[in-house]
């Protein structure tokens, strides 16, 4: 079953009856020669909802590290160079993070995971900043943060 029928699908008499007689508490959306059903009207407002919403940040990371990240990124990171770059970078220094843990150097082990978390808080700023965000980005930085 579609989850739209286009209203040239309905006789003009069921058009007229569902769109000017909805049940109460029941308006249908028209969109583009389309009626939705309340399933599928359900569905698209859950979606706007859940693109709406924002994780709750901290005092601190308003104030302080996400501005100081931001000058970090416009510093240190070229206009030319592409996030996944940083992102790939991140990896490495994790990678040899976990490394010098196992091998009981935890100074640089600390180094490390610094500069990791360093690339893991630029790298979409820099994205953002020279509009190279892409889909694939974002999965490639779950991807190294797990």
């Amino acid at each position: 079953m579609p989850r739209c029928r286009p209203a040239h699908s309905l006789s003009e008499g069921q058009l007229l009856a569902f769109v000017s007689y909805p049940p109460p508490g029941r308006h249908p959306i028209r969109t583009r020669s389309c009626i939705m059903s309340d399933k599928t009207r359900a569905a698209k407002q859950a979606k706007q909802a859940a693109a709406s919403w924002t994780a709750p940040t901290s005092v601190l990371y308003d104030r302080v590290l996400s501005p100081m990240y931001d000058e970090v990124a416009r510093v240190l990171w070229p206009t030319w160079l592409h996030p996944n770059y940083i992102t790939l970078l991140g990896g490495v220094f994790c990678t040899l993070s976990v490394l010098a843990m196992q091998r009981d150097a935890w100074g640089w082990a600390c180094v490390l995971f610094t500069l990791y978390h360093a690339c893991d808080n630029t790298d979409g700023k820099h994205a953002r900043r020279t509009g190279k965000s892409s889909k694939f980005g974002h999965v490639l930085d779950h991807a190294v943060d797990a």
